[in-house]
């Protein structure tokens, strides 16, 4: 169990990494790294889902853990919409292709499509953080 003061710094430091690796998708989609874009983005979520539920008290440890427990207290109590939840199952299929898959490339129009949709998970879950 972590006390109230190391909670909020993980919390803070986990929706900094996430604002951060926002960023990153940036610089290596201009660069044309688009599978690893896909990643980055990918963990921006995963950083932000796991500070909200560090910030919740709840402990997961893995990223299938993160995925069930925001969906077991935070969507199916209406907290966070299915729509936010889908896209963030989706991107991690997607990370998973980007990472492991052979003969497996994301364009920029990928990147097009699901940056803004990486802003609005995080935007949402920072919304719910800060109450």
């Amino acid at each position: 169990m972590i006390d109230d003061e190391l909670r909020f710094n993980i919390v803070n430091y986990r929706l900094f990494s996430a604002r951060n690796s926002l960023g990153e998708v940036l610089s290596l989609s201009r660069d044309q790294y688009f599978n690893a874009a896909i990643s980055r983005m990918y963990y921006a979520c995963f950083h932000a889902a796991s500070a909200l539920l560090i910030n919740a008290g709840i402990e997961a440890r893995t990223h299938t853990g993160v995925r069930q427990m925001l969906g077991k207290d935070f969507v199916q109590t209406g907290i966070l919409s299915r729509d936010m939840s889908k896209f963030y199952t989706n991107l991690y299929s997607k990370r998973q292709s980007s990472d492991y898959d052979d003969f497996f490339d994301y364009t920029s129009e990928d990147i097009d499509e699901l940056y803004p949709q990486a802003v609005a998970f995080i935007d949402a879950i920072e919304k719910i953080i800060k109450g």
